[in-house]
């Protein structure tokens, strides 16, 4: 097994969402939202782990914040600030996970 076989593995027995493989292996851009209805950017997840203490997180990388925007800001998605774009996300956090639109020409072909 390949270590991003193994990765994903771990994910599914700690995440069995669908998105956790999907969001591992395809290059896109994902939207994980919050409870406040805002969103974060990710371009993958690069690992699913339980802490210590039980909480499970997702280490991501996050999108460019102009990656999606299509040069139109939206103060309701988060994207990374800065070329460091490594986070860890609380999964207690997210209340939904999904594709986005990575490129403002894709907006409206189905």
């Amino acid at each position: 097994m390949t270590s991003l076989e193994n990765r994903i593995s771990e994910a599914k027995k700690l995440l069995p969402a669908w998105f956790a493989a999907h969001m591992m292996t395809d290059d896109w851009t994902y939207g994980l939202m919050l409870p406040n209805g805002h969103v974060i950017a990710i371009k993958r997840v690069d690992a699913v782990t339980r802490a210590a203490d039980g909480t499970i997180w997702l280490d991501v990388t996050l999108a460019p914040a102009d990656d999606y925007w299509g040069g139109n800001y939206d103060p309701g998605i988060f994207g990374a600030p800065s070329t460091r774009r490594s986070a860890s996300i609380n999964v207690a956090h997210i209340a939904a996970a999904f594709d986005l639109v990575d490129h403002q020409e894709d907006v409206g072909h189905n």
